[in-house]
């Protein structure tokens, strides 16, 4: 069980006790993604991250399974575009602070 809080300019966000280590909370057109701390410090990409992405958007083909993975640990803009264009699938660019 993990109970979470994100420190903001604004004040403390806090949710609710919630199974896993990882929570999605979707606002607005933003998807927020908090991990424990533990999940932050490696290399890979968390098991329960990606069943929470695949389930919130719902993902139920591996090969979109595995294309999504690969987006959320490619760091290369271009590199994913290429990979999606060769899919078919066309890239919407969009401002997001980091």
């Amino acid at each position: 069980m993990v109970k979470w809080s994100v420190k903001t300019a604004t004040g403390a966000v806090k949710g609710k006790v919630s199974a896993g280590r990882v929570k999605l909370v979707p606002r607005s057109e933003t998807l927020f993604m908090y991990l424990t701390k533990r999940d932050l410090d490696t290399d890979y990409l968390p098991y329960d991250l990606r069943e929470e992405i695949w389930t919130f958007y719902g993902i139920n083909e591996p090969k979109m399974a595995v294309l999504l993975q690969h987006i959320l640990v490619e760091s290369d803009k271009a590199s994913i575009r290429h990979l999606l264009e060769k899919k078919g699938i066309t890239m919407q660019e969009t401002l997001v602070d980091t």
